[in-house]
């Protein structure tokens, strides 16, 4: 069994081939919950799209369902359970799908999932070892006593995390780099290589390595071009595989936006882009930029919860800066303009916003 915090974030995936007629089965019990969930949906890679989405979604009665299909690939999904007048999750829980029998409850402040053979290793294998729940346990309690300070002391706090040093982030940082070591060791030696991707792409604690070093920019260099090694030789291992080819153009793709970032520092020259608006009409950063002196420029999608809702933050300062020289430029991720128009009247944005339907790709992105 396999306990997850709830969470937003960023999903990875996994994927091996498997021969048709593979059933899934996915039970769902959200009925701990405090609000009522009323639909489970299921998110993961798409190998016919080439594409991120919804794989698979279930009406919840009395906070209780199942889904079932085929599996074409094994990946690591994510399932959220949503009420019934909202978008953000009342939870979210991480498994491996996979042919058999899944089981996951979301409880008040955790998910217990009941799952196979990658199920397990992908999240048992790390999650059982005593020195990590230790450490973890010391984690959870000093976020715990941040989430009680007053917005002085957290502010405090944060000051007092960039000034510490190395070996004591490594502490704090005990569990995720603890995490790290069970997978690597199993992508670095298993003889299953579905079994070495999977632990590959469950390594959410590799960067952290990297990043706590005496130059942490080079550090982390390091650590990309190590992961894109992986990638790079389990691709030779599972040709054809639509899933893994996915998943090392997706870490090459990170490893160029973190070069274009970390070429950036304070005082340097903002690259102008191009976009529309949601009436078509033209757009030019550069244009902006020359009628204000502060101008924070957001990236938003409709998708995006934690983005939306900072919102309503925004609209507070926008009120109260608009017309001393600060603007807000909001740039859409989505590509579809659908989404993008119905998510941008629902939040009634003020200010400026803009898109070009290309998503990641878009040159904005790309910044």
């Amino acid at each position: 069994m396999i306990r997850t915090a709830s969470y937003i974030g960023v999903v990875w995936f996994v994927a091996c081939a498997c021969a048709p007629g593979n059933e899934y089965e996915i039970r769902i019990d959200a009925s701990a919950l405090e609000d009522p969930a009323s639909k489970a949906v299921a998110y993961g890679y798409i190998p016919g799209e080439d594409d991120y989405g919804e794989l698979a979604s279930v009406e919840l009665r009395n906070a209780r369902g199942t889904l079932s299909g085929a599996v074409d690939y094994v990946r690591i999904v994510q399932i959220d359970v949503l009420p019934a007048d909202s978008i953000y999750p009342l939870g979210r829980a991480e498994f491996v799908l996979e042919p058999g029998l899944t089981t996951v409850r979301f409880l008040a402040d955790s998910n217990e999932v009941e799952g196979g053979k990658y199920t397990q290793l992908a999240f048992d294998s790390w999650r059982d070892d005593p020195e990590y729940r230790a450490a973890d346990e010391e984690n959870r309690a000093r976020f715990d006593a941040m989430a009680a300070m007053s917005e002085e002391e957290r502010e405090a706090s944060r000051v007092e995390w960039s000034e510490r040093t190395i070996a004591s982030k490594r502490k704090a940082l005990k569990h995720s780099l603890i995490q790290s070591r069970i997978l690597r060791d199993i992508y670095t030696t298993h003889e299953d290589p579905v079994m070495r991707f999977v632990a590959l792409s469950a390594d959410r604690g590799w960067i952290a390595k990297w990043d706590l070093t005496e130059d942490s920019k080079t550090g982390r260099s390091k650590g990309y071009l190590e992961q894109i090694g992986f990638y790079e030789s389990l691709q030779q291992e599972l040709p054809g595989n639509p899933v893994v080819a996915n998943a090392a153009d997706r870490i090459r793709d990170s490893y160029e936006r973190y070069l274009t970032a970390s070429s950036i520092a304070i005082g340097t020259a903002i690259r102008d882009f191009g976009a529309v608006s949601l009436d078509g009409e033209p757009f030019r950063l550069m244009e902006v930029l020359d009628d204000n002196e502060y101008v924070l420029v957001e990236f938003w999608a409709s998708w995006c919860g934690p983005c939306r809702a900072e919102i309503p933050h925004m609209k507070e300062a926008y009120e109260k800066y608009r017309g001393q020289g600060f603007e807000i430029v909001s740039v859409s991720l989505d590509e579809e303009h659908e989404d993008w128009q119905e998510a941008s009247m629902e939040e009634e944005i003020p200010w400026i916003d803009v898109g070009d339907h290309e998503g990641f790709e878009s040159e904005s992105a790309k910044l």
